[in-house]
């Protein structure tokens, strides 16, 4: 499928460089203790100091956060999807080395990167984005310029696979080896948001920053088919969406010898006035939900015995770096609800 020219020309622009992701403070999916804050619980804020060394003092725009979860909270699971009803992403510049308890004198003049809902998929053990729908242009004025990243979680709306515990934390993230990744916190709060945090420390999250280019992020589905499962999309691991190339997008886990279409869209947060994420159960497909925009539209595919199937994206030669697109499979399947149509979860492709 070639993108169609509405989206083509809203895609193009400045060409793209390699794959780039720098970590704070190691690499490693499998060092580091476990940490709620501030993924893993309701009610948090939590900033965190970047030293200019992270990210080099040269303007770079940031495109996703990488976390690495350790789902320490169930013993054997491996995979928890959460929705974040609304989650606040804020990044500024600041020339402290050290935190203070004061959320404005951290970080003085921030930019709110993104707010409202967010769906990640965390994954034990492995470096997982949590698909941004915005980016943030690192500029720093000066060498001495470091930067804060801060998330507030206000509300969660499913806590995922785990279960959680008496005090509320239903997911672990990984921490600092050696407790170097300076931090301010505060949990719970019932009205308003305090000024102050309740305490300053080494125990941040590890995070990865996507500099400057492309990725795709997977989100599961929930809207059950006639087969019993939700359809599932999904694209080649290591494979990336790219100028100028191709993109296969998968679907498996629909219904067998049903036509499915895979519905294209840039908008995120709302579509045609509408609030996004929305429920489709007024259209007669309860526990689905639309994530995005549907711009446009694939040819169909036949699904084989095994309820998969795929389809070829073919990106414009010239693209900007901060956009976004993504991608739905739509199912026909009049035996699964009276709307006879079974959404997939959603891929978010950075381009």
């Amino acid at each position: 499928m070639q993108i169609p020219a509405t989206l083509g020309a809203l895609l193009s622009a400045a060409s793209l460089v390699a794959q780039n992701v720098v970590y704070h403070d190691d690499a490693s999916p499998l060092s580091g203790a476990g940490n709620a804050f501030p993924f893993g619980v309701e009610t948090v804020r939590l900033q965190q100091l970047i030293p200019n060394a992270v990210l080099g003092t040269s303007p770079c725009v940031i495109q996703d956060l990488y976390v690495d979860p350790l789902i320490s909270n169930s013993q054997g699971l491996h995979v928890s999807q959460v929705f974040y009803g609304d989650i606040e992403v804020r990044m500024g510049a600041t020339q402290l080395s050290v935190l203070t308890t004061d959320w404005a004198t951290n970080s003085p003049t921030p930019t709110t990167v993104y707010r409202g809902p967010l769906l990640v998929r965390f994954e034990k053990n492995r470096w997982c984005a949590l698909g941004l729908p915005r980016s943030f242009a690192w500029n720093p004025a000066s060498a001495a310029d470091n930067l804060v990243v801060e998330f507030i979680v206000w509300d969660v709306a499913d806590t995922g696979a785990v279960i959680p515990n008496p005090s509320g934390y239903f997911l672990d993230v990984r921490r600092s080896v050696g407790g170097s990744i300076q931090r301010a916190y505060r949990l719970g709060w019932t009205v308003a948001q305090q000024p102050t945090a309740i305490g300053v420390d080494g125990s941040g999250i590890k995070l990865g920053f996507l500099i400057d280019d492309g990725n795709f992020v997977v989100h599961d589905g929930e809207c059950v088919g006639s087969s019993g499962a939700a359809p599932r999309i999904g694209a080649v691991a290591g494979s990336l969406p790219s100028a100028g190339a191709t993109f296969d997008v998968t679907i498996a886990g629909g219904q067998a010898g049903a036509l499915a279409a895979l519905v294209l869209g840039l908008e995120r947060e709302s579509y045609l006035g509408v609030s996004l994420p929305y429920d489709l159960q007024p259209l007669g497909a309860p526990g689905c939900r639309m994530w995005h925009g549907w711009e446009a539209f694939s040819s169909g595919v036949v699904l084989d015995a095994a309820g998969s199937g795929v389809t070829t994206l073919l990106f414009p030669p010239m693209v900007p770096q901060q956009a976004r697109l993504y991608g739905t499979w739509l199912c026909l399947d009049p035996a699964a609800n009276s709307l006879g149509v079974v959404p997939s979860g959603f891929l978010g492709m950075t381009l």
